[in-house]
Protein backbone atom coordinates (compact mmCIF):
# COMPACT_ATOMS: atom_id res chain seq x y z
CA UNK A 1 0.00 0.00 0.00
CA UNK A 2 1.45 3.36 -0.98
CA UNK A 3 2.00 6.18 1.51
CA UNK A 4 -0.96 8.31 0.42
CA UNK A 5 -3.43 5.49 1.12
CA UNK A 6 -1.78 4.92 4.50
CA UNK A 7 -2.14 8.63 5.26
CA UNK A 8 -5.85 8.55 4.29
CA UNK A 9 -6.49 5.57 6.59
CA UNK A 10 -4.52 7.17 9.42
CA UNK A 11 -6.60 10.34 9.12
CA UNK A 12 -9.86 8.37 9.11
CA UNK A 13 -8.84 6.40 12.20
CA UNK A 14 -8.61 9.70 14.05
CA UNK A 15 -11.69 11.36 12.52
CA UNK A 16 -13.94 8.39 11.57
CA UNK A 17 -15.58 10.31 8.72
CA UNK A 18 -14.62 13.10 6.31
CA UNK A 19 -15.96 14.78 3.19
CA UNK A 20 -14.15 13.57 0.08
CA UNK A 21 -13.79 17.14 -1.18
CA UNK A 22 -12.19 18.24 2.10
CA UNK A 23 -9.78 15.32 2.06
CA UNK A 24 -8.80 16.02 -1.56
CA UNK A 25 -8.11 19.64 -0.65
CA UNK A 26 -5.89 18.57 2.24
CA UNK A 27 -3.96 16.11 0.07
CA UNK A 28 -3.56 18.68 -2.75
CA UNK A 29 -3.89 15.86 -5.32
CA UNK A 30 -6.62 13.80 -6.98
CA UNK A 31 -7.50 10.97 -4.61
CA UNK A 32 -10.41 9.40 -6.53
CA UNK A 33 -8.35 6.35 -7.53
CA UNK A 34 -7.05 5.90 -3.98
CA UNK A 35 -10.56 6.01 -2.55
CA UNK A 36 -11.86 3.53 -5.14
CA UNK A 37 -9.05 1.08 -4.35
CA UNK A 38 -9.51 1.39 -0.59
CA UNK A 39 -13.24 0.83 -1.04
CA UNK A 40 -12.64 -2.25 -3.20
CA UNK A 41 -10.34 -3.63 -0.49
CA UNK A 42 -13.14 -3.21 2.07
CA UNK A 43 -11.15 -0.73 4.15
CA UNK A 44 -13.49 2.26 3.76
CA UNK A 45 -17.10 2.94 2.90
CA UNK A 46 -18.26 5.80 0.69
CA UNK A 47 -21.56 7.47 1.57
CA UNK A 48 -23.22 10.73 0.48
CA UNK A 49 -19.97 12.41 -0.49
CA UNK A 50 -18.14 11.24 2.62
CA UNK A 51 -15.86 8.33 3.44
CA UNK A 52 -15.50 6.45 6.72
CA UNK A 53 -13.10 3.75 7.79
CA UNK A 54 -14.81 0.39 8.16
CA UNK A 55 -12.66 -0.91 11.03
CA UNK A 56 -12.42 2.28 13.06
CA UNK A 57 -10.26 1.64 16.13
CA UNK A 58 -12.56 3.04 18.76
CA UNK A 59 -13.94 1.37 21.87
CA UNK A 60 -14.90 -2.19 20.93
CA UNK A 61 -18.46 -3.43 21.42
CA UNK A 62 -17.49 -6.11 23.95
CA UNK A 63 -15.91 -3.48 26.23
CA UNK A 64 -18.91 -1.13 26.10
CA UNK A 65 -21.20 -4.09 26.79
CA UNK A 66 -19.74 -4.39 30.30
CA UNK A 67 -20.39 -0.74 31.24
CA UNK A 68 -23.37 0.07 33.50
CA UNK A 69 -24.74 -3.47 33.13
CA UNK A 70 -27.16 -3.27 36.05
CA UNK A 71 -28.74 -0.03 34.79
CA UNK A 72 -29.08 -1.38 31.26
CA UNK A 73 -30.81 -4.46 32.62
CA UNK A 74 -33.31 -2.29 34.51
CA UNK A 75 -34.00 -0.26 31.36
CA UNK A 76 -34.47 -3.46 29.36
CA UNK A 77 -37.03 -4.85 31.80
CA UNK A 78 -39.08 -1.66 31.60
CA UNK A 79 -38.88 -1.82 27.79
CA UNK A 80 -40.42 -5.30 27.81
CA UNK A 81 -43.52 -3.92 29.53
CA UNK A 82 -44.23 -1.83 26.43
CA UNK A 83 -44.05 -4.69 23.93
CA UNK A 84 -47.40 -6.20 22.98
CA UNK A 85 -47.84 -9.74 21.60
CA UNK A 86 -48.72 -8.44 18.12
CA UNK A 87 -45.86 -5.94 17.87
CA UNK A 88 -43.19 -5.87 15.22
CA UNK A 89 -40.24 -4.13 16.82
CA UNK A 90 -36.95 -2.67 15.63
CA UNK A 91 -33.96 -3.03 17.92
CA UNK A 92 -31.20 -0.53 17.22
CA UNK A 93 -27.61 -1.73 17.51
CA UNK A 94 -26.16 -1.10 20.95
CA UNK A 95 -25.53 -2.55 24.37
CA UNK A 96 -28.79 -1.35 25.95
CA UNK A 97 -30.87 -2.78 23.11
CA UNK A 98 -28.81 -5.96 23.46
CA UNK A 99 -30.02 -6.13 27.05
CA UNK A 100 -33.60 -5.88 25.73
CA UNK A 101 -32.91 -8.77 23.36
CA UNK A 102 -31.58 -10.88 26.23
CA UNK A 103 -34.75 -10.19 28.23
CA UNK A 104 -36.86 -11.25 25.21
CA UNK A 105 -35.36 -14.72 24.88
CA UNK A 106 -38.20 -16.51 26.67
CA UNK A 107 -41.06 -14.35 25.38
CA UNK A 108 -43.63 -15.79 22.95
CA UNK A 109 -42.70 -15.24 19.27
CA UNK A 110 -42.34 -11.67 18.03
CA UNK A 111 -41.19 -10.11 14.77
CA UNK A 112 -37.84 -8.45 15.51
CA UNK A 113 -35.91 -6.36 13.01
CA UNK A 114 -32.33 -5.24 13.63
CA UNK A 115 -29.02 -4.25 12.10
CA UNK A 116 -27.12 -5.71 15.08
CA UNK A 117 -25.16 -8.93 14.62
CA UNK A 118 -24.90 -9.61 18.40
CA UNK A 119 -28.68 -9.20 18.80
CA UNK A 120 -29.44 -11.52 15.89
CA UNK A 121 -26.95 -14.05 17.27
CA UNK A 122 -28.37 -13.82 20.78
CA UNK A 123 -31.89 -14.58 19.51
CA UNK A 124 -30.94 -17.19 16.90
CA UNK A 125 -32.29 -20.18 18.86
CA UNK A 126 -35.56 -18.56 19.97
CA UNK A 127 -39.01 -18.71 18.38
CA UNK A 128 -38.82 -15.07 17.34
CA UNK A 129 -38.68 -14.15 13.66
CA UNK A 130 -35.44 -12.22 13.22
CA UNK A 131 -34.92 -10.02 10.16
CA UNK A 132 -31.57 -8.33 9.56
CA UNK A 133 -30.70 -5.42 7.32
CA UNK A 134 -27.90 -5.68 4.81
CA UNK A 135 -25.08 -3.18 4.50
CA UNK A 136 -21.43 -2.77 5.46
CA UNK A 137 -20.18 -4.20 8.75
CA UNK A 138 -19.14 -1.52 11.24
CA UNK A 139 -16.67 -3.31 13.50
CA UNK A 140 -16.91 -0.88 16.42
CA UNK A 141 -20.63 -1.50 16.91
CA UNK A 142 -20.93 -4.93 15.27
CA UNK A 143 -23.76 -3.71 13.09
CA UNK A 144 -24.55 -3.02 9.45
CA UNK A 145 -24.56 0.54 8.11
CA UNK A 146 -24.47 2.38 4.80
CA UNK A 147 -26.93 2.89 1.92
CA UNK A 148 -28.17 -0.73 1.81
CA UNK A 149 -29.00 -0.76 5.52
CA UNK A 150 -30.74 2.60 5.28
CA UNK A 151 -32.73 1.54 2.19
CA UNK A 152 -33.88 -1.60 4.02
CA UNK A 153 -35.41 0.37 6.89
CA UNK A 154 -36.95 2.87 4.47
CA UNK A 155 -39.04 0.02 3.02
CA UNK A 156 -40.51 -1.45 6.21
CA UNK A 157 -43.03 -0.47 8.87
CA UNK A 158 -42.83 -1.49 12.53
CA UNK A 159 -44.90 -0.80 15.62
CA UNK A 160 -42.03 0.30 17.86
CA UNK A 161 -38.35 1.11 17.62
CA UNK A 162 -36.01 1.06 20.59
CA UNK A 163 -33.14 3.48 19.97
CA UNK A 164 -29.95 3.78 21.96
CA UNK A 165 -27.64 6.79 21.94
CA UNK A 166 -24.21 8.02 23.03
CA UNK A 167 -25.61 11.15 24.65
CA UNK A 168 -28.10 14.00 24.47
CA UNK A 169 -27.79 17.49 23.05
CA UNK A 170 -29.57 19.99 25.28
CA UNK A 171 -32.78 21.39 23.76
CA UNK A 172 -32.25 19.29 20.62
CA UNK A 173 -32.10 15.50 20.73
CA UNK A 174 -30.18 12.22 20.74
CA UNK A 175 -26.60 12.01 19.48
CA UNK A 176 -23.97 9.53 18.33
CA UNK A 177 -20.32 9.84 17.37
CA UNK A 178 -20.58 7.79 14.18
CA UNK A 179 -22.21 9.48 11.19
CA UNK A 180 -22.92 6.21 9.38
CA UNK A 181 -24.77 4.90 12.43
CA UNK A 182 -26.75 8.12 12.67
CA UNK A 183 -28.12 7.70 9.14
CA UNK A 184 -29.38 4.18 9.86
CA UNK A 185 -30.86 5.26 13.18
CA UNK A 186 -32.82 7.99 11.37
CA UNK A 187 -34.16 5.42 8.92
CA UNK A 188 -35.23 3.18 11.81
CA UNK A 189 -36.95 6.10 13.49
CA UNK A 190 -39.05 6.85 10.40
CA UNK A 191 -39.95 3.18 9.99
CA UNK A 192 -41.72 2.92 13.35
CA UNK A 193 -45.09 4.15 14.61
CA UNK A 194 -43.69 4.69 18.11
CA UNK A 195 -40.15 5.81 18.95
CA UNK A 196 -38.73 4.82 22.33
CA UNK A 197 -35.28 6.00 23.42
CA UNK A 198 -33.45 3.68 25.82
CA UNK A 199 -30.31 4.66 27.70
CA UNK A 200 -28.89 4.66 31.21
CA UNK A 201 -28.59 7.82 33.31
CA UNK A 202 -24.91 8.38 32.47
CA UNK A 203 -25.90 9.53 28.98
CA UNK A 204 -27.49 12.73 30.35
CA UNK A 205 -24.01 14.14 30.93
CA UNK A 206 -22.68 13.21 27.48
CA UNK A 207 -23.14 14.50 23.96
CA UNK A 208 -21.65 13.60 20.59
CA UNK A 209 -20.91 14.76 17.08
CA UNK A 210 -24.08 13.86 15.19
CA UNK A 211 -27.72 14.30 16.18
CA UNK A 212 -29.96 11.59 14.73
CA UNK A 213 -33.29 12.23 16.47
CA UNK A 214 -34.85 15.48 17.61
CA UNK A 215 -36.77 15.45 20.87
CA UNK A 216 -39.91 16.21 18.87
CA UNK A 217 -39.52 12.80 17.19
CA UNK A 218 -39.36 10.84 20.46
CA UNK A 219 -42.51 9.39 22.07
CA UNK A 220 -41.05 7.82 25.21
CA UNK A 221 -37.75 7.63 27.08
CA UNK A 222 -36.74 4.75 29.34
CA UNK A 223 -33.73 5.56 31.48
CA UNK A 224 -32.33 5.67 35.01
CA UNK A 225 -31.90 8.74 37.17
CA UNK A 226 -28.84 10.87 36.31
CA UNK A 227 -26.25 11.39 39.03
CA UNK A 228 -26.67 15.17 38.83
CA UNK A 229 -29.59 17.43 38.09
CA UNK A 230 -29.86 18.14 34.37
CA UNK A 231 -31.96 20.62 32.36
CA UNK A 232 -32.55 17.93 29.74
CA UNK A 233 -35.13 16.26 31.96
CA UNK A 234 -37.11 19.49 32.21
CA UNK A 235 -36.87 19.86 28.43
CA UNK A 236 -38.32 16.38 27.93
CA UNK A 237 -41.15 17.15 30.36
CA UNK A 238 -41.98 20.44 28.63
CA UNK A 239 -42.19 18.65 25.30
CA UNK A 240 -44.67 16.14 26.70
CA UNK A 241 -42.35 13.16 26.30
CA UNK A 242 -43.10 10.37 28.74
CA UNK A 243 -39.99 9.57 30.79
CA UNK A 244 -40.00 6.17 32.49
CA UNK A 245 -37.39 5.77 35.23
CA UNK A 246 -36.38 2.14 35.45
CA UNK A 247 -34.83 2.57 38.91
CA UNK A 248 -37.89 4.01 40.66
Amino acid sequence: MDQRKKDILAYLKKNESVKISALAEMCKVTIRKDITQLEEQGLIVRYHGRISIVNAETTPYFIREDANCAQKRLVAREALKLIRPSDTIILDAGTTTMAIAEEMIHLPPRNIVTNSIPIATQLRNTNHTITMSGGVLLNRSMCTVGPDAEAFFNKIEADKVFLGCYGLRENQGLTTNIILEASVKRAMLHAAKEVIAVFDGSKFSQTALEMFAGFEEIDKVITTHPLEETPVLKELEQRGIQVIFADD
